[in-house]
């Protein structure tokens, strides 16, 4: 993700965030059967703060996104070509291909995507800062 965002900084960090409410977004990762695989979670602030910097869109106006909840179709657009990129993230030499599918929020939840989310083998939760947006949690999960 560093080559993604000039200066990001990420830290693991331990504490299990509540990833099920309306300030979370989801990004679902799919096999080459359409089987959801994976997920990245995000909170929905630091989704807003990744699509902003993708773009180049000035941080006083990701800030004002991120605050008021509503995500533009270019901002939903740069979110999910973060996410596409970010598939890389879960292949290696050892694993299948996978590839981004959708984002969801978690209103829209399919029953599949959130079984996945509370029995996901493998979790790493991250503490994000986008160099002049801001910050907050991806939390990855998988089997």
């Amino acid at each position: 993700m560093g080559l993604l965002f000039d200066g990001l900084e990420a830290t693991q960090i331990v504490d299990e965030p509540d990833v099920s409410d309306a300030e979370w977004m989801y990004g679902v990762f799919i096999d080459d059967e359409n089987t959801p695989v994976a997920i990245i979670g995000c909170e929905k602030k630091v989704a807003v703060y990744m699509g902003a910097a993708m773009t180049m869109m000035a941080p006083a106006v990701a800030h004002e996104l991120a605050d008021s909840g509503d995500i533009s179709a270019m901002i939903n657009d740069s979110i999910c070509e973060v996410m596409n990129i970010m598939s890389r993230l879960f292949m290696s030499q050892g694993t299948g291909h996978l590839r981004f599918g959708k984002l969801e929020s978690y209103s829209t939840l399919p029953t599949e995507i959130e079984c996945l989310l509370n029995t996901a083998d493998k979790k790493s939760v991250y503490q994000i800062s986008v160099k002049k947006y801001g910050e907050g949690i991806l939390k990855y999960f998988t089997n």
